[in-house]
């Protein structure tokens, strides 16, 4: 008798995934690095789920995996805050919040001022990466 792993049937079904996603995505204009179009990031993301199936199905492991549901949970929070925010107070305030409040998903003990400056700096990076070397034209900040 032919002994399957969860971890096979696992990357087989995160892979199928990546497949469906990527066939969707196919009728959409690849692009170039240079002039991106709208079909570049669901491709790369669907390669790169299918990559991370074939990985998951030929490790070796089958270890029990304990979810965090407070992890889980705070980190769908932060996603709703940034996309309530981005609509009513910008792009700047709505990294900062969702930074903010994804950092309290971490189980180790940060100071709050330590987590306004982790916030403040991911804000000012993403700045940098938008506005510098995307030069993308947005609202940064809502008045």
């Amino acid at each position: 008798m032919l002994k399957i792993s969860s971890n096979l049937i696992s990357g087989i079904i995160i892979s199928l995934f990546g497949f469906f996603c990527f066939l969707y995505g196919y009728e959409y204009k690849f692009g170039s690095l240079s002039n991106i179009g709208p079909g570049f990031f669901p491709k790369i993301v669907s390669i790169t789920i299918i990559c991370l199936g074939f990985l998951v199905a030929i490790s070796k492991t089958d270890q029990k995996i304990y979810s965090d549901y407070r992890s889980v949970f705070v980190c769908s929070i932060s996603i709703v805050i940034f996309a309530l925010s981005i609509k009513f107070l910008g792009l700047l305030p709505a990294i900062f919040l969702t930074s903010l409040s994804s950092l309290y998903a971490q189980k180790q003990k940060i100071s709050f001022f330590k987590k306004i400056k982790i916030a403040t700096g991911i804000t000012f990076f993403v700045l940098i990466i938008f506005k510098i070397f995307f030069q993308m034209n947005t609202e940064l900040l809502y008045l």
